[in-house]
């Protein structure tokens, strides 16, 4: 494939410095250009160093450009690469299977390198993602059909999930089980660990194993994982549910958000798909401040009470989903977004494709690279 060299920019942490000579601020930044080769990529960039000082004798300004510099990533050291950040602030976050593979880029994150890109360049970036996933995805199939599950690497996981090519089994950490405040059992499966706790709530036809791929992703990610059955789904029973349209179920949500916290997650991320969320929506309204900081919510009507939701919300839809009836979703979801409270967001992608199904489909990189954005941003 041939494409276009992708025009991109770094920046490296810099470093203030006070001293009796006065104050001194420096900044680096590369202004690049990524290559896609028939091996892999080429990254070449040039760098500068700004120097600002501010003392008795002089206010000045002093840039010095170093020679250009170029890295090759060939596609069998690359665990995938995203476009993410929406439309407004596009970026192409490139992940190396190792430290060493990014050696001497600025502005490296453990063995992620995020590329700033303009507007206009959005396509370029889609399509040498896009080609880089396909490109490493089938050595990286091969290899977990013939390793046991245990030895499955995170990026490995991660990639196959973003193509649709996870394998069937896919084992969670751990099953547990907790009680909710009105005396439901429910089951779950856990993954991962860590301070960030994120729990994941499925939709009508769907239950907690419909989660495994994106639960391994995100604790290969690095947040505590929570995936549970709804009353009146495999072993999870409690009041109401002979009919789980009608039961409480934002308190299997809020018994989850609990059991993470009782577990190390110092904060908290709902992502619920259609009647799972919801039931997410729900909790995040009911709940103290503070007891659900993110929401995410996959094709879902917010319930009674959309102007009462706590936190950061994340609405995720596509256009031409429908109800049953051939009622378009999106126009409801709408109106109750305009009632939700700041920070907010929403995500309309082109298609069909119905709340957890959004991942099978042609849109499933997006929405996927989306989700995992919005629960990885500092702030909202």
């Amino acid at each position: 494939m041939t494409l276009k060299p992708l025009p991109f920019k770094l920046s490296a942490p810099g470093r203030d410095s006070m001293g009796l000579d006065g104050i001194e601020s420096v900044s680096y930044k590369a202004d690049g250009l990524l290559h896609l080769t028939d091996t892999g990529l080429l990254l070449e960039w040039t760098e500068t160093r700004t120097s600002e000082k501010v003392s008795l004798e002089r206010v000045g300004t002093d840039v010095t450009t170093f020679e250009p510099e170029v890295l090759e990533l060939p596609f069998d050291r690359l665990a995938g690469a995203w476009v993410i950040g929406g439309w407004w602030w596009p970026r192409l976050e490139l992940r190396a299977a190792t430290l060493d593979d990014l050696a001497g880029a600025p502005g490296t994150r453990g063995v992620t390198l995020v590329l700033r890109i303009h507007r206009r360049d959005r396509d370029i970036a889609k399509a040498i993602a896009e080609e880089i996933q396909s490109r490493i995805a089938l050595g990286h199939r091969v290899q977990m059909d013939q390793a046991d599950p245990s030895e499955w690497s995170n990026h490995a996981i991660l990639l196959a999930v973003l193509l649709g090519g996870a394998p069937a089994v896919l084992r969670a950490q751990a099953p547990v089980n907790f009680a909710t405040e009105d005396g439901a059992s429910i089951e779950a499966d856990h993954y991962g660990s860590g301070g960030r706790g994120v729990v994941l709530a499925h939709g009508g036809r769907y239950d907690k194993g419909s989660w495994g791929p994106q639960a391994h992703m995100l604790a290969g990610d690095g947040f505590q994982v929570l995936a549970f059955n709804f009353r009146g789904k495999g072993a999870s029973h409690g009041p109401g549910d002979s009919d789980p349209y009608t039961a409480p179920l934002y308190l299997d949500v809020l018994g989850a958000v609990r059991w993470l916290r009782a577990h190390g997650a110092t904060s908290v991320a709902v992502v619920g798909a259609s009647m799972g969320g919801t039931a997410a929506a729900d909790a995040a309204s009911r709940s103290g401040a503070g007891m659900i900081n993110r929401v995410v919510l996959l094709a879902s009507p917010t319930g009674p009470e959309p102007q009462s939701m706590q936190g950061c919300k994340l609405f995720v839809i596509a256009e031409n989903d429908t109800t049953a009836s051939g009622t378009p979703r999106l126009v409801k979801i709408r109106e109750q977004y305009e009632q939700v409270p700041e920070p907010k967001r929403m995500l309309v992608v082109p298609g069909t494709a119905h709340a957890q199904a959004l991942f099978e489909s042609d849109e499933g990189v997006k929405v996927l690279s989306e989700i995992r954005w919005f629960l990885e941003a500092p702030r909202c």
